[in-house]
C-alpha cells in the first residue's frame, strides 16, 4: 500500500471547522487569518494529486455540512448561511440563503435530510430562534416552518436536536408552548409542524433521535430540582405519536448524564451515569419493554457504545491513575487497553467512532503538559496518545475530529503554542500527514492519498 506523500499545493490558513466529503477524498474547511475569511476545499484527484479551491466569504465559516450524496455543502458563518455546489472544473460558488445583519448569537446547526432534498437550520437569538427548511426543489430558498398556535419560536438554549428521519423527509425538533411547556414536534419537508409528544417538563431534546427504520423516536425530558442539576428520563415514541405509543426507557429522577443508542427499531442501549457509578442496559421494546443489565461499575465512566459492533469504551479511576477498557459482544468482562499513572479525565468527554467501530478518538486532559487526543484501536487492544492535538474545550469542540467516510483516516487539529494547524492521521498505516503547520503563515504543503476505494 502506498504511503501518503506531501505535494506542492498552496494551502489556506489554519482551519476554523472542517468536514470530510461523504463519498470521496475531499476535505472542506473554514479559514480565517491574514486575508479574507473563506472556505477551502481540498480535492484529491484520481492520479493522487491534491488541488485546493477557495471561496472568499465575508465571515469565517463556523459550521459545515455535506449533503448525503456530497453534491452540495452547507456553510454557516457568524451572520450568513450558504449552499455551495460540489467542487468541479469551475470555481467554487456559494448561494446565500439566509442573512442576519446583527449576527447569530449561536453556532448554527446545519442538518440535511437523508436523501439530501432538504436542509434544516435555526437562526435568531438563543431564546427565540426560527426554524427554517430550505428545499432543493425550491432552489434552496429558506422558508420558516410554521408552528402550531400558541407556540413560541423554537427554544434552543443549548441543543435543538434537529433530527431527520432516516427514511422520509420528516424532521423532529423541540419547542416551547406558551407557559414554558415543552413539546417534541415533527414537520414533513417544512410543512406546518405537529406535536408528537407533550411534556410537563423544563426541557426536552432528542437523545439518539430516530430508530434505523424511522418507526420510533427517542427523546429526553428534563425537570428542575431547585438549584440542583437537571434530572429527568428518556422516552421513546412510536409514530404517529399517541399516548399509548410512548415508552419510558429509563427511571424518573435520574441525573441527565444518560444516553440512549438505537441498535434496531425494537431496542437499543441505555447508558446511565449516576453520581460515581455507570450502568449499561440493553433495552428491548418488542413485544414488551424489557431491560437487561450488561455492565455496571463504581468509579467509572462509559464513553459510548458503537451500536452496530456493540463495542463500548469504559474509563475508571484507580487511585491517582486511570485505566481504559473495552467491552465487546463476546466479552464477559471489560478488556484493559491502557493504564496511566495520572488522571486522564475528570468527567466523560465526547468520543468519535470510525464507521465500523474498530477505532475511536477521544480528547484527554492529564494536566498542563499532557493534553491531546487518544486514538483507541479497539479490536487490536491498544490506545495511542497524540500529544498536543486539539482537545475538548476548543471553541468548536464538536469538530475536534472528522473521520474519513471509510473509517481509515481522520483529520484533527495539532496544537503548538496555542495555535491550531490541520493534520490527517491514517489508522491503517499509523502515519500522520501535516496539511497546515500550527501557527504557519507561509507554507506550501499538501497531501497525496493512497489510491484506494472509499
Amino acid at each position: 500500500m502506498q504511503r501518503p506523500d506531501a505535494v506542492g499545493v498552496q494551502m489556506p490558513h489554519p482551519p476554523t471547522v472542517f468536514a470530510w466529503h461523504p463519498r470521496a477524498a475531499i476535505l472542506a474547511y473554514g479559514v480565517d487569518r491574514d486575508g479574507p475569511a473563506g472556505l477551502a476545499v481540498a480535492v484529491v484527484s484520481a492520479d493522487g494529486t491534491c488541488r485546493v479551491q477557495r471561496l472568499d466569504l465575508v465571515d469565517p465559516p463556523t459550521s459545515l455540512s455535506w449533503s448525503p450524496e456530497g453534491d452540495a455543502l452547507a456553510v454557516a458563518t457568524g451572520r450568513r448561511v450558504y449552499v455551495v455546489r460540489a467542487p468541479g472544473d469551475q470555481p467554487l460558488s456559494g448561494e446565500l440563503i439566509q442573512e442576519q445583519e446583527q449576527g447569530f448569537t449561536h453556532r448554527v446547526e446545519l442538518v440535511w435530510s437523508s436523501r439530501g432534498r432538504h436542509l434544516a437550520f435555526a437562526a435568531g437569538d438563543p431564546h427565540a430562534r426560527q426554524l427554517y427548511v430550505a428545499s432543493r426543489d425550491q432552489d434552496f430558498v429558506a422558508t420558516p416552518v410554521p408552528l402550531p398556535e400558541g407556540f413560541d419560536k423554537p427554544e434552543v438554549s443549548a441543543d435543538m436536536g434537529l433530527t431527520w428521519s432516516p427514511v422520509a423527509p420528516v424532521l423532529a425538533f423541540s419547542a416551547t408552548e406558551a407557559g414554558n411547556k415543552w413539546r417534541i414536534l415533527v414537520t414533513e419537508g417544512g410543512e406546518p409542524a405537529r406535536t408528537i409528544s407533550s411534556l410537563d417538563a423544563d426541557g426536552a431534546s432528542p437523545v439518539d433521535g430516530w430508530s434505523p427504520l424511522g418507526h420510533r423516536f427517542a427523546y429526553r425530558a428534563a425537570t428542575c430540582c431547585g438549584e440542583g442539576p437537571l434530572r429527568g428520563h428518556i422516552e421513546a415514541a412510536t409514530l404517529p405519536g399517541s399516548a399509548e405509543g410512548h415508552l419510558r426507557l429509563s427511571p424518573s429522577g435520574l441525573l441527565l448524564a444518560q444516553r440512549f443508542t438505537w441498535q434496531n427499531d425494537d431496542g437499543g442501549w441505555l447508558v446511565r451515569q449516576e453520581r460515581d457509578a455507570v450502568t449499561l442496559d440493553r433495552i428491548d421494546l418488542s413485544p414488551t419493554l424489557e431491560r437487561r443489565r450488561r455492565y455496571e461499575a463504581s468509579g467509572c465512566g462509559l464513553f459510548d457504545i458503537h451500536a452496530p459492533s456493540e463495542h463500548a469504551l469504559i474509563w475508571c479511576r484507580q487511585g491517582e491513575g486511570t485505566t481504559l477498557a473495552a467491552l465487546g459482544p463476546e466479552d464477559d468482562e471489560p478488556r484493559e487497553l491502557a493504564r496511566w499513572s495520572r488522571r486522564m479525565w475528570s468527567s466523560t468527554p465526547p468520543l468519535r467512532w470510525s464507521v465500523d467501530g474498530q477505532y475511536a478518538v477521544v480528547p484527554y486532559d492529564g494536566g498542563e503538559d499532557a493534553k491531546g487526543l487518544l486514538e483507541v484501536r479497539v479490536v487490536e487492544g491498544e490506545a495511542l496518545t497524540l500529544d498536543h492535538a486539539a482537545r475538548h474545550g476548543h471553541p468548536n469542540q464538536n469538530d475536534f475530529v472528522a473521520w474519513r467516510p471509510d473509517g481509515r483516516a481522520y483529520a484533527y487539529r495539532p496544537v503548538r503554542d496555542g495555535a491550531d494547524g490541520l493534520a490527517v492521521r491514517r489508522v491503517d498505516t499509523r502515519e500522520t500527514v501535516t496539511l497546515v503547520e500550527p501557527g504557519s503563515v507561509d507554507w506550501v504543503l499538501g497531501v497525496k492519498w493512497s489510491r484506494q476505494p472509499l
